[in-house]
């Protein structure tokens, strides 16, 4: 159960694109197996189109609002005598989460009448292309109002029960946060449980959403964006630190978990901390 909460608790959400878009006969909307790299909400306000998710095929109408994970194939297409309007968006969670997947939920809910759904999504369309801060902390503020609205809708939390079987990996848990900056192999940590290597990584699996390495470089990469906020380490340093083998691999997984790279992110810091000296700056000489 803590393992699960560490993930909500780091949960980030980012909107990558998102708007509100009508079809009017004879436009199209139609695309066939595609796999996105993104998450994607589409929510139907008027009209009727058809949505295909891994295999599973749905007439959506208005009032369905549908959730398309990252990777998962899919087909869609409106109906050539009707409008169609509807909301989108693509967005990414990270680092590697995985809550979707653990709380089982649905591709599609339906949204009672009269529900805010719409007007937070309107609140992510209208404000996502601004450069005002406030407005961009209001996006991911609708962002995750609406994963919460998805999960509560989907009746799903009550799924999110104690695992007695996690109790197990609690050794292991121990040793990979003590050992960081060290090889750590899967052959060990199944000893550490008294598994069999192939089992233990299943068993692992099952209990947590990722793989032992999957989950042991979630945890370095945190750790190296804790240091890049606290510490004037280079990326190199970093990245000895944490046990990595180069500066290269450290650049590429921390960019697959928050999509941009060490570097990038430490010049964004620097931004925020001049953004908070000038406000503290200006405050001062009034």
């Amino acid at each position: 159960m803590k393992y699960f909460w560490d993930i909500v608790s780091n949960l980030n959400a980012v909107v990558r694109l998102g708007g509100f878009v009508s079809f009017v006969p004879p436009m199209r909307w139609e695309h066939r197996n595609d796999c996105f790299e993104q998450n994607k909400f589409y929510y139907i306000t008027k009209g009727r189109c058809n949505i295909t998710i891994e295999g599973k095929s749905y007439t959506a109408k208005a009032g369905d609002w549908f959730f398309i994970p990252a990777g998962a194939k899919h087909s869609y297409h409106n109906f050539s005598d009707e409008i169609l309007e509807k909301h989108w968006l693509h967005f990414d969670l990270y680092p590697n989460a995985r809550i979707f997947e653990a709380l089982g939920l649905d591709h599609f809910v339906r949204v009672a009448p009269g529900d805010n759904i719409n007007k937070l999504f309107w609140e992510c369309s209208e404000k996502f292309s601004s450069d005002q801060l406030a407005d961009k902390l209001e996006v991911k503020a609708a962002l995750l109002k609406l994963l919460a609205e998805y999960i509560r809708l989907s009746k799903k939390e009550q799924t999110v029960e104690v695992d007695s079987g996690i109790d197990e990996l609690a050794p292991v848990f121990l040793y990979i946060s003590k050992n960081l900056n060290g090889l750590i192999e899967n052959s060990l940590l199944a000893e550490l449980c008294h598994m069999h290597p192939r089992y233990f990584i299943r068993f692992f699996k099952e209990k947590t959403g990722e793989t032992p390495q999957g989950y042991v470089m979630r945890l370095r990469m945190e750790a190296a964006k804790t240091l890049l906020e606290q510490t004037k380490l280079t990326i190199s340093e970093i990245a000895e630190t944490l046990g990595l083998c180069d500066t290269a691999h450290l650049c590429k997984s921390f960019r697959r978990f928050y999509a941009m790279s060490p570097s990038q992110y430490r010049k964004l810091l620097e931004k925020e901390q001049q953004v908070l000296a000038d406000i503290e700056k200006n405050m001062k000489s009034r």
